[in-house]
């Protein structure tokens, strides 16, 4: 029970100028010019002198609510903690003062110190409870089970418990309850299997608080998890590494395997990967440049990042590396149209095209007749 609810409820019995503490015991001294404490269980009169060995006779009887005793020649009562059970004086609890006093039963789920408050003479996780609830797993508290205040049932999967789930193969590691009310792994150790988890889930090699099975999803720290056992979004970008999101529909914005982690969770394509033209958002790259995630803005009439349009490799911005070919991205791009791309970047004059010179066409030669020839 919390400290102020059972100062409240007990209150009118302390007396006056003294405060109730919880837990807390107090020892009373009493002058030796006193006279005797009688037998009713109070924190007591003041008794005479006395010495160890007759203090019961000279500072009155104890009880469960207050043991008498000789300290420095003087009587004193220590009192016991409230909430202690006792039965002296038609009483059902002590107040902690040294007396029995009556208190009204506490209906379960209200909070409690002992099971003498309780009227179902059960008190546990602090509430009064339906019953004794002290097994692995077993718990009176909401928070605990997601049952009512009051109700004894299974803590629920995925929960620790702390001081009662601690057997089987949780023994000496963190641990926490399952869905069937045995001990397992709590979220954050390491695991094989679902099975080895109190929340049923393991995934990136430990348990997890949920399946974390998207495709950008962790739950280890290593892999971009706030913390070990909770799933986030995956925090790292991976361009490099093998594929984490190429499921068979390649979730997410990626059209065309293989496909990565933007770091903020969302699946898209990696370097060389198919594309929708003008989409740069599906690339890691931030490029869809000819239709595959390119590595640059690649912006030249002749340049690309498209083998199919003469580049060395998919992905990567390189000069077209064919001439002459009909290709129109450069045709009015020369001093004597129609043009095309060199092979080395360059835009110049196609086949019969006039020219001026070998360096003005793309095959390299001018011939007599001022014309781009093979």
């Amino acid at each position: 029970m919390r400290a102020g609810a059972l100062v409240l409820l007990l209150a009118a019995f302390a007396p006056v100028g003294c405060d109730l503490v919880v837990g807390i015991k107090d020892v009373h001294e009493s002058s030796p010019a006193s006279s005797a404490v009688s037998g009713g269980g109070g924190a007591g009169a003041a008794g005479p002198a006395c010495t160890f060995e007759n203090a019961e006779t000279n500072c009155g009887a104890s009880t469960t609510c207050s043991a008498a005793s000789c300290k420095n020649g003087a009587c004193a009562h220590e009192s016991a903690a409230i909430g202690t059970a006792c039965s002296e004086n038609q009483g059902t609890i002590c107040d902690g003062k040294g007396q029995c006093v009556p208190v009204d039963p506490l209906e379960n789920g209200k909070p409690c110190a002992a099971a003498a408050q309780c009227k179902s003479k059960a008190c546990s996780d602090g509430v009064c409870c339906d019953a004794v609830c002290g097994g692995p797993c077993e718990a009176c508290q909401k928070a605990l089970t997601g049952k009512a205040d009051g109700s004894c049932a299974k803590v629920a999967a995925g929960i620790p418990d702390p001081g009662s789930c601690d057997t089987g193969g949780c023994s000496g590691k963190a641990c926490a309850c399952a869905s069937d009310g045995a001990c397992r792994l709590a979220d954050g150790q390491p695991c094989l299997v679902p099975a080895q988890c109190g929340s049923g889930f393991c995934a990136d090699g430990v348990c997890c608080n949920t399946a974390c099975s998207g495709g950008c999803a962790a739950c280890a720290k290593a892999l971009g998890a706030a913390d070990d056992g909770s799933c986030n979004d995956h925090a790292i970008k991976n361009d490099i590494d093998p594929g984490v999101c190429d499921s068979a529909n390649h979730e997410g914005l990626c059209i065309d395997a293989p496909c990565g982690c933007d770091g903020a969770g969302v699946c898209k394509g990696k370097k060389g990967s198919g594309c929708t033209p003008g989409n740069n958002l599906g690339c890691l790259t931030g490029f869809c440049v000819d239709a595959v995630c390119c590595d640059g803005p690649c912006n030249g009439a002749c340049a690309t990042c498209s083998v199919t349009l003469g580049a060395a490799m998919n992905g990567s911005c390189l000069a077209k590396a064919v001439k002459d070919m009909d290709d129109d991205a450069c045709i009015n791009g020369c001093a004597n149209p129609p043009c095309t791309c060199d092979g080395a970047g360059l835009c110049k004059n196609k086949l019969g095209s006039m020219c001026t010179a070998p360096g003005d066409c793309a095959s390299g030669k001018c011939c007599p007749d001022d014309t781009c020839c093979l």
